[in-house]
């Protein structure tokens, strides 16, 4: 491995927890909670949670910034339009470490965008429906994550345990940061991972279910002047389209092609 491991850092679960209801959302998801969260946020509270039994409509701009250190949906449901984003931002009083944990969407239903643009920690824990943008400088946990995670700014780390990604196209873009993956499984046709940009990818049991079968010339790995190891590789595929391009390697002039399956994988 070329990453230093990370455990993924515990969130204290002291202080004030308001319900988000409190603050004029709509539990039945009729219209748009948006703004009862960010006066939740703004309200100085350390912990927001979606009560079990309601299903929330989130479909707008939301800044994830002072005291407020957990968001937490206690099984609760959200639906979004697509037009909902969740930024992580910096402040005069933030906290160290922010957590968005234990909340899905509806099944095939639209993802929130949650944006990390800070210098602070964001952990996305237990969650369904969110594609994590990495665009700060502080690091990055994502644990049992169901959505899809790109790492946008260069220099920027992920510790990722157990990711699955259900997407059509590139399911996780390393540019240029620093990425560690313990568990991995993926859906539907693209390519798994990206590194480019010198970026670093360190990724270990990665499963792709290939149900969809797989299109000709499409790298299921794909490495542009960078780093990149990858062990414990494995294909189920039952339509008679499997991966046919494993690994396009690419360093400075020279191209390589993989076309079969490696166990392991080791990058120039």
């Amino acid at each position: 491995t070329h990453l230093p491991i990370k455990e993924t850092p515990e969130v204290a679960w002291d202080g004030r927890w308001v319900n988000l209801e409190a603050f004029g959302a709509d539990p039945e998801g009729k219209q748009d909670s948006s703004a009862a969260l960010q006066r939740a946020i703004d309200s100085g509270a350390d912990t927001i949670y979606l009560p079990a039994g309601t299903e929330f409509f989130f479909d707008s701009e939301v800044l994830i910034r002072g005291a407020v250190r957990r968001i937490i949906g206690l099984e609760g449901r959200f639906h979004t339009n697509g037009k909902a984003v969740w930024r992580l931002v910096d402040g005069p009083k933030d906290a160290p470490e922010v957590i968005v944990e234990r909340m899905s969407n509806r099944s095939g239903g639209h993802n929130i965008e949650l944006r990390h643009e800070s210098k602070r920690t964001l952990i996305v824990s237990s969650v369904i429906g969110f594609d994590v943008e990495g665009h700060g400088s502080g690091d990055l946990f994502a644990d049992d994550l169901c959505g899809q995670l790109n790492l946008q700014r260069p220099g920027q780390s992920a510790w990722c345990r157990q990711l699955n990604i259900e997407h059509t196209g590139t399911m996780c873009r390393n540019n240029g940061g620093k990425l560690w993956i313990l568990g991995m499984k993926t859906e539907r046709v693209g390519t798994i991972i990206e590194t480019v940009n010198g970026g670093i990818t360190d990724a270990a049991g990665i499963f792709l279910y290939s149900n969809e079968g797989w299109r000709e010339g499409l790298p299921a790995f794909l490495i542009e002047n960078s780093t990149a190891t990858l062990c414990g590789i494995n294909e189920r595929n039952y339509n008679r389209q499997p991966v046919t391009l494993w690994v396009r390697e690419t360093q400075g002039h020279e191209t390589r092609a993989t076309l079969k399956m490696p166990w392991v994988y080791l990058s120039r």
